[in-house]
């Protein structure tokens, strides 16, 4: 569970300047005052986030529209799932290939790039 507010910076920052190098706690209680919610410290950020964007959105701030972002989300899913099939029907083809180029290679030397 991500309880880490300074994750909700490259979404707010751009409403909140002043609040680049702010820590955790800070944005917490500054999302809190500003929005005039009592956001639990526990409350996993998701929850968190979506308490503060709706209060935020109340206010006129243009905060990210979850249902846009929902619709825009499922439309790339369906080009995601296709790359990926793509992807696990090309492995075969990858694996061969690799078993003729460094047949002897450990994994570790696989990973890096290098031979021993």
């Amino acid at each position: 569970m991500n309880l880490d507010r300074r994750d909700i910076a490259p979404f707010a920052l751009k409403w909140f300047p002043t609040l680049t190098e702010a820590t955790s706690d800070e944005w917490h209680f500054f999302l809190d005052k500003v929005t005039g919610l009592t956001t639990p410290l526990d409350m996993p950020n998701g929850q968190a986030f979506d308490r503060w964007r709706q209060a935020l959105q109340e206010q006129g701030y243009p905060a990210w529209d979850k249902a846009t972002s929902t619709d825009s989300a499922k439309a790339k899913a369906a080009s995601m799932l296709e790359a990926e099939k793509r992807r696990a029907a090309s492995l075969g083809q990858t694996l061969e290939a690799l078993a003729k180029e460094a047949p002897n290679w450990t994994v570790a030397e696989m990973l890096t790039g290098t031979k021993g």
